[in-house]
């Protein structure tokens, strides 16, 4: 008799903890995602892999400072152009600020709107590796109650 008790006490703690997992997950606004530095040649692709030809790149995870500002447009920051290609220069303060681990992963709150995310490099250059079509730098939406999925590749070193 006392197994049957201890069953059902062990069942309801684990449901509590379920549904406390899911409460916490689903209260959540704002974007997360994982960062990734690639290094090095990553030709051939397509049909050139299938006949052998292998990748010399390689992608890690990191950990880096991770800024995210109002929608900013090429032109409000490095004087209108990417600066070596895809490092930006801030001329304004972030709204929101936060870390990737050393396993790539990371999570911002914040309120629901459309944000420019630039990643921090050690030399404190701000990297960005893409313009939408209305020329908004890095661009991610946050929709009400939501993570949004953001992944950053920083590929400045990648060659393709």
């Amino acid at each position: 008799m006392n197994r049957i008790y201890m069953f059902f006490a062990l069942a309801a703690l684990i449901a509590q903890g379920a549904a406390a997992q899911n409460q916490k997950s689903t209260g959540a606004q704002g974007i997360m995602g994982k960062v990734e530095f690639l290094d090095g040649n990553f030709m051939p692709t397509g049909q050139d892999l299938k006949k052998g030809q292998k990748q010399s790149g390689q992608v890690k995870t990191v950990a880096r400072k991770i800024l995210v500002f109002s929608p900013a447009l090429s032109a409000d920051v490095g004087g209108g152009a990417y600066q070596d290609g895809s490092f930006v220069k801030a001329t304004r303060k972030p709204r929101y600020t936060g870390w990737s681990r050393t396993n790539g992963r990371y999570r911002i709150v914040c309120p629901e709107g459309t944000y420019t995310v630039l990643v921090a490099e050690p030399e404190g250059k701000l990297f960005c590796a893409a313009i939408d079509g209305d020329g908004r730098l890095c661009t991610v939406v946050v929709q009400k109650g939501q993570l949004t999925k953001h992944n950053i590749q920083i590929n400045y070193k990648a060659a393709y």
